[in-house]
C-alpha cells in the first residue's frame, strides 16, 4: 500500500468515520474493557487511533495516553473528541505503526483496534510493541481477520481492497499468532466477535463512487452461497448487511 494513498483516503473522510457506528463502539471495544477491567496504566498507547474512540476509551484507566496515527485530520478529529470528553489526559502524536517514536521498554499498554490490516509491515509493527512495551507490558489487537480458508481468504481480501485502496491485508489468526510469538508476545485471553456492517455505510466511509459502488455491489449479490454464508450476506430494503470475523487478543511481553 501507498502510505500516502493511505493517508489520503483517511484525510478526506475522516469525519465520516468519526460518525461510523461501528467505530465509535461496537463489540469489539466492549471486549477490551472487560479484557483491561481492574487494570489501572501508567503510560498507554492507541496505534491507528483514528477518530481516538479506543484511546477516550482507556484514558479512563491511564495516568497518559498517546493517540498515534499517520494522518493529521484523523488526530484532529481524535483532539475534538477528547474536548468533547473532558479527556485531558490524551495528547496525539504523527507517525506510521511500524515506527513508533517512543523508547524502548517505556509503555504499559498498546491498544489497536481496527487498523492492523491497514499497516503493510505488520511484522515490523508487532516488533516495534514488543519493543516499547515494558516487561509483562499489555497488547491488546482488536481487528477483522480472514477466515483460514483460502478461497474465503481470497475473496474476503479482494473485497476490501476494491472498496478500499488503503486496505493491505485482513490475517489469518495463525498467521497474527506466529507473528506474536515470534517477538515474545503471549496471548493470555482472546474472543472472536463480527463487526456487523451496512453496504451502503460501508462503501460510502472510503468516498466509492456509485459506478464503482454498483460493482462492488454485484459481487455480494453474486457470490456462491458459501461466501454469503460465511459472512452472513443478506439483502435487506435498498440496502445489504454482512459482517467479517474479528479477533480481539489480550497479548503479554514475557522477555
Amino acid at each position: 500500500m501507498n502510505k500516502s494513498k493511505a493517508q489520503q483516503i483517511f484525510g478526506d473522510n475522516a469525519e465520516a468515520y468519526a460518525n461510523s457506528p461501528v467505530h465509535v463502539r461496537d463489540d469489539s471495544l466492549d471486549i477490551i474493557e472487560k479484557m483491561l477491567a481492574g487494570h489501572n496504566f501508567e503510560m498507554a498507547l492507541d496505534v491507528g487511533t483514528g477518530a481516538g474512540f479506543t484511546a477516550i476509551s482507556i484514558s479512563n484507566i491511564s495516568n497518559t495516553v498517546l493517540a498515534s496515527d499517520p494522518t493529521r485530520p484523523m488526530l484532529e478529529q481524535t483532539r475534538k473528541t477528547s474536548i468533547s470528553t473532558n479527556s485531558a489526559n490524551i495528547s496525539v502524536i504523527q507517525n506510521i505503526a511500524e515506527q513508533i517514536p517512543i523508547s524502548t521498554n517505556t509503555v504499559d499498554l498498546i491498544t489497536c483496534r481496527k487498523a492492523g490490516h491497514h499497516f503493510p509491515e505488520f511484522d515490523k509493527y508487532i516488533h516495534e510493541c514488543s519493543r516499547i512495551l515494558k516487561q509483562k507490558g499489555i497488547l491488546i489487537i482488536a481487528d477483522s481477520i480472514s477466515p483460514e480458508n483460502e478461497d474465503l481468504d481470497q475473496w474476503l481480501n479482494q473485497i476490501e481492497l476494491e472498496r478500499d485502496p488503503s486496505h493491505v491485508r485482513n490475517r489469518k489468526l495463525s498467521e497474527i499468532n506466529l507473528i506474536l510469538n515470534k517477538y515474545h508476545l503471549k496471548t493470555i485471553e482472546h474472543q472472536l466477535t463480527r463487526i456487523h456492517l451496512s453496504f451502503n455505510s460501508w462503501v460510502g466511509r472510503t468516498g466509492v463512487s456509485k459506478s464503482y459502488k454498483n460493482h462492488i455491489q454485484q459481487k455480494f449479490i453474486n457470490a456462491e452461497p458459501h461466501i454469503k454464508e460465511a459472512f452472513q450476506i443478506r439483502s435487506i430494503d435498498k440496502d445489504i448487511l454482512f459482517s467479517w470475523p474479528c479477533a480481539v487478543m489480550k497479548c503479554v511481553k514475557s522477555v
